[in-house]
């Protein structure tokens, strides 16, 4: 004859006021745990492992794409200081003071330039856009740069008619084209093997009057996230 059920739940609990039955439940339960915890160690551990390859696959991944996209920047000029106009032919304006004070012996044509345009939203201090120019080959744009000191030359002997423009390389200005170089993660792993980084900014001569032989980035030109790592440097 079987037990019923509620003569199974009387034995059941006085069983469980046994020593030696508590013992063997503490064993069978504790015995589970420990597996059951190292089963998810393992998976913990797995999974740590597997991020961890996939962070260094991601940093190698943006390290590329900065490569990439500092490839395709090679054929860019970026010109300040062309006054800005309500309807102006930005292409000719651009042409006619390049050929007129930079490549006067070989000019450009039409041919040598891919795209020109203004870059970001019209101003209201009046303060004219920079123009970005994208040669179609990197040699008519090496023609262009190696003699960019020219413009600077003429514009300081005051010629007439001629406006005040700059011209810096990869669409940046002088210290951008240095930390372009050199993103956040990269800054960082450096500055975890040194404890300093250097990097100039615009005309070192005048930084350095004005520092006292320090010099030091132009923080808001180069961004919010990268300034916490540019700290004033020794020269």
């Amino acid at each position: 004859m079987g037990i019923n059920q509620e003569d199974f739940v009387k034995a059941f609990v006085g069983a469980l006021g046994e020593e030696r039955v508590v013992k063997k439940l503490d064993d069978v339960i504790c015995q589970r745990l420990v597996k059951e915890i190292q089963e998810l160690r393992d998976v913990i551990k797995e999974r740590d492992s597997r991020i961890t390859d996939l962070e260094k696959e991601v940093t190698s991944l943006k390290e590329a794409l900065d490569q990439q996209e500092q490839y395709t920047r090679r054929n860019n000029l970026r010109i300040t200081g062309i006054k800005e106009k309500e309807t102006e032919d930005v292409a000719e304006m651009s042409m006619d003071l390049i050929n007129k004070n930079v490549c006067e012996l070989e000019p450009i044509t039409i041919d040598d330039v891919d795209r020109v345009h203004r870059v970001g939203r019209r101003r209201d201090d009046g303060v004219p856009r920079p123009i970005l120019i994208r040669f179609s080959t990197y040699r008519a744009r090496q023609r262009v740069y190696t003699n960019r000191r020219k413009l600077n030359l003429r514009q300081r002997q005051g010629i007439p008619g001629r406006p005040w423009a700059g011209m810096t390389e990869s669409g940046a200005s002088n210290v951008q084209q240095q930390v372009a170089r050199y993103p956040e993660h990269l800054c960082q792993r450096g500055l975890d093997q040194t404890s300093s980084l250097h990097a100039v900014e615009g005309s070192t001569r005048q930084a350095g009057e004005q520092n006292q032989g320090l010099l030091v980035i132009g923080r808001k030109r180069v961004g919010e996230g990268f300034k916490r790592y540019c700290e004033v440097c020794e020269k």
